[in-house]
């Protein structure tokens, strides 16, 4: 038979009869035929994109035929929060302080409405009591959060850190005198990173004594974390990318103008919106402020800023979502969703930031 080319890439297409046998086995069992198909078409572990080329499909129509019950369920979730969304009972509240009209749901209680009178420089001890308000689990001293650490005392104090996980020399010298590579296995186990098989089996063909392999281990650093070269990159990396958040909040801070809140209260989901009316020091667009507003990406486990903007009552604005890690020991589900947006005109700016719990964002969205 001679082989088909997808027009695209050049790549091959599988044989008409496994590509009608594979599609009806997706569209009939979703992504539950993912193994069988891939067994069919010789390649176990393929990406979307390249299994998709071969059944000669967009990669979307692929991912629509494995998650289509899915995407139907959630669709129809989607359907159902807009129709109950109409039928909730609104109030409109305007802030004589703030200067603008805001309507939110009527069993929703105002929690802030100030205006800031005077412009302020934001101290290094109240950046530190936001960073407790966000992070209250860090165990971060006031003192610790002043002092910007050297990289060779950080990577120091993560070693530390990460040799106190391994298993202990007693359960691993057990391990090791039945099956050397199983012991190595035990020891990587404990770790954020895990040693490949290639790795346990250079380590397991050396000749050493139970001490020898265990202290070897033990003392060295690159058992457990990249090089310490590697590591100052990416902490002076991390460290500028902080420094310039800090700058960033602290002259947001100086900008602002008054806050608005309103939250439903006593509800676990923690639906809320708050308004800040910032006046700008020199000219600024509203992607510059999205720019300025933005968390660094540690804080931010998943973000999008689509490309097309929101208008709201003439101003043409910039639209962020994402969630926040607060540093508690949450599912990612649990951790607070935001829809945030960004407007700016002159010598005037707002942020609308909407927010409840990710795993009811859908419910709430529509509202």
């Amino acid at each position: 038979m001679t082989d088909i080319h997808s027009e695209e890439s050049g790549e091959l297409l599988a044989p008409p009869e496994i590509r009608r046998k594979a599609l009806e086995m997706l569209h009939s069992r979703g992504h539950r035929a993912l193994n069988d198909v891939e067994k069919m078409l010789g390649w176990e572990g393929m990406t979307d994109r390249r299994m998709a080329k071969q059944l000669g499909i967009t990669k979307s129509q692929l991912r629509y035929m494995m998650f289509r019950d899915e995407m139907q369920k959630k669709a129809k979730k989607r359907r159902v929060a807009k129709k109950e969304a109409r039928n909730i009972e609104f109030t409109t509240y305007t802030s004589n302080k703030l200067k603008f009209t805001i309507s939110f749901p009527a069993d929703w209680r105002v929690t802030t409405d100030m205006l800031q009178t005077e412009s302020y420089g934001i101290t290094l001890e109240q950046i530190y009591t936001a960073f407790q308000n966000v992070f209250p689990n860090s165990g971060v001293s006031l003192e610790d959060y002043k002092r910007e650490s050297s990289a060779k005392e950080a990577y120091q104090r993560l070693l530390e850190k990460e040799r106190y996980k391994v298993v202990s020399f007693k359960e691993f010298k057990k391990a090791y005198v039945r099956d050397r590579k199983q012991a190595y296995r035990l020891f990587f186990e404990k770790l954020l990173q895990t040693s490949s098989d290639e790795k346990v089996e250079v380590l397991a063909s050396e000749e050493l004594s139970t001490m020898e392999a265990y202290n070897r281990l033990m003392e060295d650093p690159e058992t457990f974390l990249v090089s310490f070269p590697e590591f100052k990159v990416q902490y002076e990396r991390d460290l500028q990318r902080h420094r310039q958040s800090k700058e960033n909040r602290a002259e947001l801070a100086q900008m602002v103008l008054g806050l608005f809140g309103a939250s439903l209260p006593n509800s676990e989901d923690y639906p809320g919106v708050e308004v800040t009316k910032l006046k700008f020091t020199k000219p600024m667009a509203a992607l510059d402020l999205y720019e300025l507003d933005k968390l660094p990406a540690e804080q931010v486990p998943m973000g999008s800023r689509p490309s097309k903007g929101v208008d709201v009552d003439g101003f043409h604005g910039v639209k962020y979502y994402y969630l926040l890690n607060t540093g508690e020991r949450i599912e990612l589900r649990g951790m607070p969703k935001f829809f945030n947006v960004y407007l700016a005109e002159n010598d005037e700016g707002w942020i609308i930031s909407c927010s409840c719990k990710q795993e009811v964002f859908n419910n709430y969205k529509p509202v």
